[in-house]
């Protein structure tokens, strides 16, 4: 009688829609939804999402205990609590012990203290213990999860009525938020208390008979007539006789009025001035970059396609006329230039460190490259990329001197919006991902296919299968992220070092509609206006579950003529907390001729051990931080495919490494 065997497989973290069942690697998986490709293989979860404003996210609070002296009421469920100057929000009571559970980012008490509930009751507060309800880490995370969402629920969108079009980041200051509100595209500013004010007003006033520009200082005091104004910023002329200003209020003086600094006649208005106004209807991609040379003047610059901006800190929108009347199609920041793309196929930049002046006299140039352009990327050295919707082109050089554009590719075009820079340029085509990659030939680079492709087939290469718009970049795991629209699925792919791939789908709870990523950050929208950021803090989408699911591929464990009899899977992984798990295996490539197993569930917790299908509630101790759990399998066939599958709004991450499989070989197949 043939004795019990086992085979231990590596997984490889990336999924294999491409390669014959027969030939698939055995560390690959062929299905896998909501989860990612990890460093030195394996899959985890994908992240949670939140949606935040300026208050503190709530991935930053906990739940507490709080024991108080004297009755307590289930009314109180909702309101705010307050002890030593730090305020919760009441999310249970329990009356036999007298205690709330409140979600609080900190709390302390040394003692008795004071402490109130809103909207004017006084109590006594005795003890209080961090995560003091539950018995066991799945009902700690689940309490976790509550507090998480009674706080998200109170977060609100930015000001206006419609879709959010735009989300701006800079060091230290407050989120910048642009949302459509009827014809206009309305600027807010994220405040501490959920709240959102409106970015300050600027106006644009015409100048002529300009006697000495260099006097027009940002921050100076201008009088225009009788009215007096801060200047914001400023744009001349080629000859300086003539420009725009950019202040802080309106000017109703007629034109023709004096314009002066320090009573010193400077220039004449020519006309009355004008509220900036953005348009609505329009997503803005943004780009950051410090053109200024100070610590406080790394600024956003933007476009919705028609208007472009410069976004300072204290949410000061800065428009930005570039005396074009083309539609936009992209915007970079290359060797202190900035430089925009229009419909056409021309793009051109902006007087070198001068973003705010296109005066083609003075600096600013146009180039052409007869096919529309898509996307525009820097790269390392003096090249920037230029992808078009059928060809690519690099532009060398560093200054109007010696700038010099070359054909990259003529056949491979680039997707809008896919265009991204990690160590190595990707980007998606029509011809699925590719990568520009420099040779070991100084300034020589190649456009080849990502091997990427390979492994997801049809999902990266079928138009009607592909509708990506945007990308973001998660650096933790060397990965970048491809949007699709409406109801497809969204794609990571990892890039190793070797120059290969690893790749996975996930897809939220709703249609996402735009992303924003920055150097910290990855901003999504969905229908309800909110700002969302992705997250490892909190193990839900936005309050909703993450459904999960792994399938891996068909092993034979031996010849693949050979009948086995399976016995036990031996899962070998990571995680932080509880997870339920639930698991089915598919026998000879899911033959209808062949019985298939039944769904089971299990429950596997951190911190090390196993559990089987029989005896859910045993824990054997087995290792400070890996946990292995076990499931029977049953049945007799040639090959063998495990499916893993989780939906949760509250168990924390996990790592799969690997798995282990035991079975009997009992004989060759007979046709």
């Amino acid at each position: 009688m043939n004795g019990l065997k086992s085979q231990h497989i590596s997984l490889n973290g990336t999924i294999d829609l491409v390669t014959p069942p027969i030939a698939k690697k055995s560390g690959n998986a062929i299905v896998a939804d909501n989860v990612q490709p990890k460093w030195g293989g394996g899959f985890g979860r994908i992240e949670g999402v939140e949606p935040i404003d300026g208050a503190s996210p709530a991935s930053d609070y906990s739940y507490y205990r709080v024991v108080l002296k004297g009755d307590v009421s289930i009314d109180w469920v909702g309101r705010i609590f307050t002890l030593n100057g730090n305020s919760g929000v009441i999310t249970g009571v329990e009356l036999d012990s007298q205690s709330l559970r409140v979600a609080a980012i900190s709390f302390e008490l040394i003692g008795e203290a004071l402490a109130s509930i809103s909207p004017d009751i006084s109590v006594t507060a005795t003890r209080i213990a961090p995560f003091g309800f539950g018995s066991n880490a799945e009902e700690q995370a689940r309490y976790l999860a509550e507090a998480h969402k009674v706080i998200m629920d109170k977060v609100t969108p930015p000001l206006g009525s419609g879709v959010l079009r735009g989300v701006v980041e800079l060091d230290y200051t407050p989120l910048i938020a642009f949302r459509d509100n009827g014809d206009r595209c309305a600027v807010s500013i994220a405040q501490e208390n959920h709240n959102w004010q409106a970015a300050p007003a600027t106006y644009k006033l015409m100048l002529g008979e300009v006697s000495n520009p260099a006097l027009f200082v940002e921050g100076a005091t201008i009088v225009i007539g009788a009215t007096s104004r801060v200047l914001i910023a400023s744009a001349f002329s080629a000859d300086g006789q003539s420009g725009h200003l950019i202040l802080d209020g309106e000017v109703t003086d007629v034109s023709g009025s004096d314009v002066k600094i320090d009573n010193q006649l400077l220039a004449k208005s020519t006309s009355v001035s004008t509220e900036n106004a953005l348009t609505s209807g329009r997503s803005w991609t943004f780009i950051y970059h410090n053109f200024y040379a100070s610590s406080t003047t790394r600024y956003a610059y933007g476009t919705n396609g028609k208007e472009v901006i410069e976004v300072r800190p204290n949410g000061v929108i800065v428009p930005i006329m570039i005396n074009d009347s083309r539609e936009i199609t992209d915007i970079e920041e290359h060797k202190n230039h900035l430089f925009l793309s229009f419909v056409g196929g021309q793009y051109g930049h902006c007087v070198v460190g001068e973003p705010l002046n296109w005066q083609v006299l003075l600096g600013a140039e146009q180039f052409g490259t007869g096919d529309e352009i898509t996307a525009l990327q820097s790269l390392v050295g003096n090249y920037l990329l230029v992808g078009c919707k059928h060809a690519i082109y690099l532009l060398s050089g560093t200054t109007k001197d010696d700038w010099k554009m070359s054909a990259l590719n003529t056949r491979i075009g680039v997707t809008a919006g896919t265009l991204t820079s990690t160590f190595i340029p990707i980007a998606h085509s029509r011809y699925g991902f590719i990568n520009v990659q420099q040779t070991q030939a100084y300034g020589d680079f190649v456009a080849s296919e990502l091997s990427a492709n390979e492994l997801l087939g049809d999902a990266a290469l079928k138009e009607g299968l592909t509708q990506f718009f945007a990308h973001s970049h998660n650096r933790d795991n060397n990965q970048v992220r491809f949007y699709q629209k409406g109801a497809n699925k969204h794609v990571v792919i990892q890039l190793l070092k070797d120059g290969k791939t690893r790749a996975t789908f996930f897809k939220y709870h709703k249609v996402i509609s735009d992303v924003w990523d920055t150097v910290n950050n990855t901003y999504l929208a969905f229908d309800d206006g909110r700002i969302y950021r992705q997250t490892t803090k909190v193990h839900s989408f936005a309050g909703s579950d993450i459904f999960w699911a792994i399938r891996f591929a068909y092993i034979h464990c031996g010849s693949p003529k050979d009948i086995k009899s399976w016995e036990d899977l031996e899962l070998h992984m990571s995680s932080e907390g509880s997870l339920t798990l639930k698991y089915t295996h598919s026998l000879d490539y899911g033959s209808p001729n062949q019985a298939q197993s039944n769904s089971t569930v299990g429950v596997a917790f951190g911190g090390g051990g196993r559990w089987n299908e029989s005896t859910w509630n045993d824990f054997y101790w087995s290792s400070p931080d890996y946990i292995t759990p076990a499931a029977y399998l049953d049945g007799h066939s040639k090959n063998i495919s495990i499916l893993l599958s989780g939906k949760s709004n509250f168990e924390a991450n996990f790592q799969l490494d690997g798995y282990s499989i035991s079975y009997i070989p009992r004989r060759r197949f007979r046709v």
